[in-house]
């Protein structure tokens, strides 16, 4: 709200896509990082509190994220937005993760009503 300017729209995306990764490492100034997707998997876990299970599509990408990159759009070259970064590997240069336009879908199209807590997050 409030912004004069058109979402972008989302897209679908494969293995072998390639695009940009608008971000701000480290909390600077906006930066745009290469990606190709190198595959996409559906993760399965659990939740940061090591209670409840959880699966994510999400793509391994071959890209040069940095710590700051967390939440930013993955923008193909027609302008589409196919995914969001969310981690690094911490073991791999040039590896990071981002969950797919499915997952941001469904997150976009969930109702919000208020503030959520934050839990143990933030003590």
């Amino acid at each position: 709200p409030g912004i004069d300017r058109p979402a972008l729209p989302l897209s679908e995306a494969e293995t072998g896509d390639r695009g940009g990764v608008y971000g701000y490492p480290g909390g600077g100034d906006l930066r745009i990082a290469p990606f190709e997707i190198a595959r996409q998997t559906l993760a399965r876990g659990t939740d940061i509190y090591d209670r409840d299970s959880t699966e994510r599509d999400v793509f391994f990408l071959s890209s040069g994220l940095a710590p700051g990159d967390s939440g930013s759009a993955l923008v193909d070259s027609s302008g589409s937005v196919v995914g969001v970064a969310f981690a690094i590997a911490p073991d791999r240069a040039g590896v990071a993760y981002a969950l797919t336009d499915t997952e941001l879908e469904a997150m976009l199209t969930t109702p919000r009503s208020g503030a959520v807590n934050t839990g143990p997050c933030i003590g």
